[in-house]
């Protein structure tokens, strides 16, 4: 992976646990992303009250390349998704790798990701199935971005967009990627 410094890595839930799930992912990403969901899930679930689970629940998959510093210190590329664990939990399922580039979001490799990843959700896979598979994806190195790019192909509740940020989503901004 030229320009790269990992892996691929996932943290989030699935289906088939009834907790949160995390492979290949520095500590730095996975604590930033949690802080930043958790903050960001209380405020939509009263910005978009009684809508927030049935939103959730047909939420679209978003693509995203940060630059250092929004998340850790590594630019990051990745993809998220929403997602439940065992037990009914709603969190979202994020995959990415850190490095010294980005993945650009139209790289092939994502469409190979989202696959992988609606598979381990619809079948209850095992996270080490899911890491093996994603692990043995090699994507091409693009530019880092001054600010963050946040690319949604869209579904039936939210149409095809893009966000620039110079930082990580939040409130409204966080809301409009999830909930229509």
């Amino acid at each position: 992976m030229a320009g790269m410094t990992g892996q691929f890595g996932f943290y989030g839930k699935l289906p088939v646990r009834g907790d949160f799930v995390r492979r290949g992912l520095s500590e730095g990403v996975v604590s930033g992303w949690h802080e930043w969901i958790c903050r960001n899930f209380a405020y939509a679930r009263t910005a978009v009250a009684s809508e927030w689970e049935k939103g959730w629940l047909v939420a679209p998959v978003w693509r995203f390349s940060l630059p250092s510093g929004q998340l850790t210190d590594m630019a990051v590329s990745g993809l998220v998704m929403p997602s439940v664990d065992k037990v009914g939990r709603y969190f979202p399922f994020l995959v990415c790798v850190e490095g010294e580039a980005v993945i650009p979001q139209n790289d092939m490799v994502w469409d190979e990701v989202e696959l992988f990843c609606r598979e381990a959700l619809m079948y209850d896979q095992d996270p080490e199935v899911l890491l093996a598979r994603i692990q043995t994806l090699v994507p091409s190195a693009g530019e880092i971005p001054s600010d963050g790019m946040w690319f949604t192909e869209g579904n039936d509740s939210i149409p095809a967009q893009t966000l620039v940020c110079p930082g990580l989503p939040e409130q409204e901004a966080f809301v409009k990627l999830f909930w229509a």
